[in-house]
């Protein structure tokens, strides 16, 4: 839906969708609803060919799924996918250092520690530490409104 929403806003551009085939088959039928083309990337983030040059990537509740070392695996990925000054983006649930605020996103930590075999919702000094190790920079955090999520911008 995110993709849709970015082709939407910006009918020139070029969408690569990319996640298991079962999650395409409905990616597709709502682009198709939406009168929206795009490109589908059958696989897992991990292993999937992404070519390189693309000029943003966006990675919408991702990596609270697996630990810090896996996210910087798949973060370089990204990373040598993207065009000098190509953007990653991110949203997920960033708590703060504290880890019991905001409320939402602390009460999103605990869901994904008892869920998860590896998962959080990272503090945005853990994802410093996971951008720096990748090789992103110039990042910036961005509140969604009307979300308790938010937005990592970062630059390859």
């Amino acid at each position: 839906m995110f993709g849709i929403a970015v082709a939407r806003r910006a009918p020139s551009c070029e969408i690569v969708a990319l996640d298991f085939p079962t999650v395409l088959e409905v990616t597709n039928e709502n682009a198709k609803a939406a009168g929206i083309a795009l490109t589908l990337l059958p696989g897992s983030a991990f292993t999937a060919d992404l070519a390189e040059g693309y000029d943003a990537i966006l990675v919408t509740n991702l990596f609270h799924h697996f630990s810090i070392e896996d996210n910087i695996a798949l973060m370089k990925r990204f990373h040598a996918a993207l065009r000098p000054g190509g953007r990653l983006v991110i949203l997920e649930m960033v708590p703060n250092d504290d880890r019991v605020t905001p409320p939402q996103a602390a009460a999103f930590s605990m869901m994904m520690l008892a869920n998860t075999p590896s998962g959080d919702a990272y503090t945005m000094t853990e994802y410093n530490h996971m951008l720096d190790a990748s090789g992103l920079a110039h990042r910036e955090l961005f509140d969604v409104p009307m979300s308790p999520q938010q937005v990592i911008v970062a630059e390859r």
